[in-house]
């Protein structure tokens, strides 16, 4: 590193200190790179005397960088300089945009006229002109003008903008496109020599293809022969009809570009190409010869070299980079990569410095030192200035040793000033190194301190990096002081500008406050939030600050003050896709199971965006949207501005991942195939979830909340199966329970009891863990929501958080109420033929705590289940008006069993007040049913016609007459079977141990009748007391 100074000189070119009047600093460069756009800003004093200035610059002024070409360092410009004693009308700053079209698109011009003389000027004109190949600034080529009013010494009349379109019928080539303020000299001024400028506009005919290349890279810029360099170019027609397939070919030639067939290294194929089409990415990698000459080399490509496409401009078609080759024949031990921590430090501060230390030549080196060293105001590599040094390990051809550090002290009683850091690679000369010029280096001057604060930026940030007119940008910024005493308050102001950087005033666009910092202290997230004016002209915008602009500040060091982001492209209408929200469920979970990814894809800009899609990417410990991360993608309809749509993927895990911490994240149209106005909010991710390999994995498959309604007091049951989804066991835990009015609620206050979870194996469940809850007296009417969390305590490592919760519809709780259900009746008898009559009987009682009006009582029949709706209703009986605690028992119901009935199992069952007629506290409760009747339509069906016993009383030893008469009263006949007779004292018992006997009932026809069935009992020896004799028909 070392610096470039500048120089001010009346008639004659001076590099004295008299005559010096800036510098700014130059990092270490690579062979073959270049330090872009090293600017500086000097404003002439307003005392100058009129004349011819030389301004001059001299690289390198203190012989830091020891050079084979000492000459070639300087160079000088002229400056006519006018006296401040009349007005002087000129442009610093002007744009034209594009530099490059199609006939029949438009130009826009943009000019800042500035009255940098000493008196006001008077309104004036601003007249463009445009000419094919040379500038013209004739009548003939005038194309428009634009006013430019009065202006006072140092104003400027900023952005005079004028679009033109180009004609349609305009032929190709290099046009001069030019500017004339105060072309009728209605302003007398000083110097009207500096009144005009132009531009080149690059026109392509409409009718014609032309290709060209806007990005291209080359893999390294230094290499050692014998290694690969890796060439990439895009091809585009930015012409208005389709090109011709073509090649593209590369050149590789010494000092200087070569593109005659000696120089040829390969090429590759471009496609035929619509107009405006690009060919991405055309490669080709070379293997430079191992007996290449060390040297620089240019390297360069030529699209279309044999003419196969018929371009308006041909000129546009080729392009070079500059390659430095290292023979391969020696070690060579360079540095192109190193560090140093602050460029301003406080006497007794530490100061770190990097190197990277790398073989660029062709054998291994030994192992050597890197020395480190520290003078005032000029770079020294005595051992006088050496401050400390490292070792060097042997590195093989093309091997670095990285980050080879020091951390050097600066003596507290170091003495203020300038000091050149520098390091020497290899001092003592222990390598035989191929090029010994390459191995010192030092950084930009270092300010060294006393007592002073130094404010700077550690970290920073502008968001979006693209955008629309319309669009809020936000600026973002720490500010720390790194001096060694306190800072007063100040602020920070920021700047914006279109194509390059610029702190003028003209490009303040805010500023924001900083606050008073001790030594050492930060302020925190300074924002400013900038609303890009509607006006504003398509084009990269550079947005910068400055922090203490007004110089409040004595500070240590400015020269960090003032920083700039990467130009931001605004585009005045596109689309611009995005996503507002978005979520992924569960948060973890096994391997083989499915997560939800749920996008909300808006588009906010101002066009409308074709069909594209959103790709989804899976990667562990961080975000990535490499391919070889993406699991998915989903289809993105065409949405018109500020339509959006909702989209969901669902992804399983492969059951080969390994465990750990993953990200899913996203990227809308991964393709590009919409121009989109802010490629920066086209992806994200969402928060981390966890994949396991073996983990339990507790869940609820089955719950319940019984009833849905009820009164204070009443009792609510709870009830969750608890499984075990996971791989492996989990031990015991418990469930909670919660109740919240209006919602689910998982809070300590909303909690109402817990039931506990015995440890569960992989598969395993603990079905039916109850919880009953009966609702406090003193609970408020409304609506409630009983909800339940298993492992409230997160006792349980599990694969999946999220399916631990749930909730029940929500129930609803009265304070005072009617509550009507049947807790009684029987159907009899258990079963029946066609014709015959069943009799039903129900109690119903108000359980509730207040009056019930009068109601009904339905009753219903269905075959096999319990059924309710109008289809299976047999009737109903009014039901009477029932205060709290009241029962209506012994409601009949008779029912006549339809002759056309099927055979088969019935289900009776009533509803309380079906028509909701009143308001009751728990209908869940207002049906009943009994157990199935059975129906016969065709079978027999014996029964005893008659039945007696002789005598009715008797003594130890007497005989009993017991006889029955048996007829089949069913609609077949029955086959023979037994009457069965008992005897048990003081009740029937048809147990086999009171059976006394049998007799044989005969087969019998439908209606048929066996009279006189008999079997006579002697009685045996029995205590006195009252005995019932029972039969029954076909016992087996």
């Amino acid at each position: 590193a070392t610096v470039l100074r500048f120089f001010m000189h009346k008639d004659t070119a001076d590099f004295s200190t008299a005559s010096r009047i800036g510098e700014v600093a130059v990092p270490a460069l690579n062979p073959g790179a270049t330090a872009a756009n090293l600017t500086f800003r000097y404003t002439v004093p307003i005392s100058a005397v009129g004349g011819n200035y030389s301004v001059c610059f001299w690289i390198d002024r203190d012989g830091l960088v020891m050079e084979r070409d000492e000459d070639n360092n300087a160079g000088c410009w002229t400056l006519a300089v006018t006296a401040a004693t009349a007005p002087d009308l000129v442009s610093v700053n002007n744009s034209i945009h594009p530099t490059a079209l199609v006939a029949g698109q438009e130009l826009t011009l943009s000019v800042d006229v500035t009255n940098q003389g000493g008196q006001p000027s008077a309104i004036t004109e601003l007249r463009f002109f445009m000419h094919k190949d040379t500038p013209d600034l004739t009548a003939a080529s005038r194309i428009g003008a634009v006013a430019v009013p009065a202006l006072n010494p140092g104003a400027t009349a900023a952005n005079l903008t004028f679009r033109y379109t180009v004609p349609t019928n305009a032929a190709g080539g290099t046009y001069s496109v030019c500017f004339w303020i105060d072309p009728d000299n209605a302003v007398a001024e000083s110097d009207d020599l500096n009144n005009a400028g132009c531009w080149t506009a690059a026109v392509t005919a409409s009718t014609a293809p032309d290709l060209t290349s806007a990005r291209n890279s080359i893999s390294t810029s230094a290499l050692v022969a014998g290694n690969e360099v890796t060439l990439s170019v895009d091809v585009t027609n930015q012409g208005a009809q389709a090109s011709l397939a073509t090649v593209l070919r590369f050149f590789m030639h010494k000092d200087t570009a070569d593109f005659s067939t000696a120089s040829r290294i390969g090429e590759v194929a471009v496609p035929a190409l619509n107009a405006g089409a690009t060919a991405a990415n055309l490669t080709f990698r070379y293997t430079v010869p191992a007996n290449t000459p060390g040297g620089s080399y240019s390297v360069c490509f030529w699209i279309d070299p044999d003419g196969s496409v018929t371009e308006p401009n041909e000129d546009n078609n080729a392009g070079c980079w500059t390659l430095a080759v290292t023979a391969a024949s020696a070690p060579d031990l360079a540095s192109v990569v190193n560090s140093i921590s602050a460029l301003a430090v406080v006497a007794g501060d530490p100061l770190t410095l990097s190197v990277d230390v790398v073989n660029q030549g062709g054998q291994a080196s030994p192992t050597t030192k890197l020395r480190f060293f520290m003078h005032q105001d000029a770079a020294d590599f005595s051992a006088a200035s050496q401050i400390g040094e490292v070792s060097v390990p042997p590195i093989n051809p093309g091997a670095t040793a990285a980050n080879l550090t020091l951390t050097y002290r600066v003596p507290a009683n170091t003495p203020s000033g300038r000091y050149a850091v520098c390091f020497w690679i290899d001092p003592d000369n222990l390598v035989p190194g191929v090029n010994e010029a390459n191995n010192k280096g030092c950084w930009p001057e270092v300010e060294v301190f006393g007592t002073a604060p130094d404010l700077w930026s550690p970290s920073n940030s502008v968001s979006p990096l693209e955008g629309l007119v319309g669009d809020t940008f936000t600026l973002v910024m720490d500010v720390h002081n790194q001096g060694n005493a306190p800072s007063g308050p100040t602020k920070v102001a920021f700047y914006k500008h279109l194509g390059t950087p610029d702190i003028s005033p003209a490009s303040k666009i805010g500023e924001v406050a900083v606050p008073a910092l001790a030594a050492g202290a930060t302020a925190n997230d300074l924002t400013f939030r900038y609303v890009v004016p509607l006006d504003t002209a398509a084009g990269n915008y550079v947005f910068g600050y400055v922090i203490d602009p007004d110089r409040a500040l004595p500070e240590a060091y400015r020269l960090n003050n003032t920083a700039f982001w990467s130009p931001v492209p605004l585009a005045t209408t596109a689309a611009d896709l995005w996503s507002p929200d978005g979520s992924v469920s569960p948060l973890s979970g096994l391997l083989g199971d499915t997560f939800t990814l749920s996008i909300k894809v808006e588009n906010r800009g101002t066009t409308a965006a074709g069909a594209t899609k959103v790709a989804f990417f899976l990667h562990k410990d961080t975000a990535d949207y490499s391919a070889a991360s993406k699991v998915g993608e989903t289809a993105v309809p065409a949405l018109a501005p500020r339509a959006s749509a909702d989209l969901t993927y669902a992804y399983a895990v492969p059951g080969n991942t390994p465990a750990g911490t993953y990200f899913f994240s996203y990227l809308l149209d991964p393709d590009r195939a919409v121009a989109d106005a802010n490629r920066g909010n086209n992806q994200s991710y969402w928060p981390e979830v966890k994949i396991y390999r073996e983990a339990p994995d507790l869940w609820a498959p089955n719950s319940s909340a019984q009833p849905l309604s009820g009164l204070v007091g009443d009792t609510f049951t709870l009830v969750v199966d608890v499984q075990n989804r996971g791989t492996a066991g989990a031990p015991a835990t418990k469930v909670a329970f919660y109740l919240n009015p209006g919602t689910a609620g998982y809070t300590v206050a909303s909690k109402i009891g817990e039931v506990t979870v015995p440890a569960l194996g992989a598969g395993a469940s603990a079905n039916g863990l109850t919880f009953r809850y009966v609702v406090a007296p003193n609970t408020p009417a409304g609506q409630y929501v009983f909800s339940y969390l298993i492992d409230p305590d997160d006792t349980v490592t599990g694969a999946n958080e999220v399916n631990n919760y749930g909730f029940w519809p929500p129930v609803t709780i009265v304070a005072s109420a009617p509550d009507l259900w049947p807790p009684a009746g029987s159907v009899v008898p258990a079963s029946a033929l066609p014709g015959d009559t069943l009799t039903i009987s129900v109690d119903v009682q108000n359980r509730g705590n207040a009056a019930a009006g009068a109601s009904k009582l339905a009753l219903y029949m269905h075959r096999d289940t319990a059924d309710f709706s109008p289809a299976s209703k047999i009737g109903e009986l009014t039901l009477p008006a029932l205060a709290p605690g009241a029962t209506a028992a012994g409601l009949v119901f008779t029912y006549k069993v339809p002759a056309d009935l099927a055979t088969g199992q019935y289900v009776f069952g009533c509803a309380v007040d079906p028509d909701q007629a009143i308001v009751d506290a728990n209908r869940e409760n207002n049906r009943n049913s009994w157990p199935p009747v059975s129906v016969f339509s065709s079978a027999a069906d014996l029964l005893v016609a008659a039945a007696g016993i002789s005598p009715l009383s008797g003594l130890v030893g007497d005989t009993f007459r017991l006889s029955v008469d048996v007829r089949n009263r069913g609609s077949i006949a029955a086959g023979a079977t037994k009457v069965a007779f008992y005897l048990n004292q003081n009740t029937a018992d048809y147990s086999p141990a009171a059976k006394i006997g049998e007799t044989t009932v005969p087969a019998l026809a439908p209606g048929a009748l066996a009279r006189d069935l008999t079997v006579n009992y002697t009685i045996p020896a029995k205590p006195t007391g009252n005995y019932i004799f029972s039969y029954f028909i076909d016992p087996d």
